[in-house]
């Protein structure tokens, strides 16, 4: 299926907008993120654009708000000192990584600047660690939680309410580590839980790792 009149339309004003860039000569480089450059379109959408300039303090920089053909464009401009920052002190798997990697370079004066958005998609064991135990952290307090509902109250409906609420922080895990050592993993992590019986309320789930399977944590591939 080829694209739509809503695409057609965003395409042509970027398009409209880059062969404008393009003649500034202290713009070096322009790369397309969010939703046009990954994701669908729709109405109300906007195009997001960061454009790298010359190292040049009379140059500007900053968020600007562009208009093309209808359509609203957030343009961020940025040195080619601050870019290369950006790049390479990022954390692998943070927003600004992510922002950036899912985009597309568009057009480039400078070879350096296509190299490193070449090296984006690449994630250092340093950071992949940094993003494991930031997501563990968020584990563990609601199922701390569903313990002490449990052992204080025996409640199971909140208790299997705060697994679930764990469950996204361990789907993170599951996304974040596909290569555990061995013995390690989501199995380890939920040993502790095993004693929690089946919710008379909510038959359907056998225990809490079952929850967290019906969650989205592939707890099958987690050792």
């Amino acid at each position: 299926m080829g694209p739509g009149p809503l695409d057609q339309r965003f395409a042509a004003a970027l398009a409209s907008l880059i062969d404008e860039v393009k003649r500034d000569r202290s713009i070096l480089a322009a790369v397309l993120c969010g939703s046009l450059s990954h994701d669908t379109v729709w109405a109300k959408s906007d195009i997001d654009l960061v454009l790298v300039t010359v190292d040049d303090k009379k140059v500007e920089s900053g968020g600007k708000a562009l208009y093309s053909d209808g359509v609203n464009i957030h343009a961020l401009l940025m040195p080619r000192t601050g870019f290369r920052q950006l790049v390479e002190g990022a954390t692998r798997n943070s927003f600004a990584h992510s922002f950036l990697t899912k985009g597309r370079l568009l057009y480039t004066h400078d070879p350096t600047i296509e190299d490193l958005c070449a090296a984006l998609p690449g994630i250092g064991e340093r950071d992949t660690g940094l993003q494991l135990l930031r997501a563990a952290t968020y584990a563990l307090p609601p199922l701390y939680k569903a313990r002490k509902w449990l052992l204080t109250r025996g409640d199971l409906e909140y208790t299997a309410l705060w697994i679930l609420y764990s469950a996204t922080a361990l789907a993170r895990i599951e996304v974040f580590a596909p290569i555990r050592p061995p013995g390690g993993g989501l199995p380890i992590f939920l040993k502790s839980f095993e004693d929690i019986p089946a919710s008379p309320v909510l038959p359907e789930y056998a225990s809490p790792v079952a929850i967290l399977s019906w969650a989205g944590c592939n707890l099958s591939t987690a050792s």
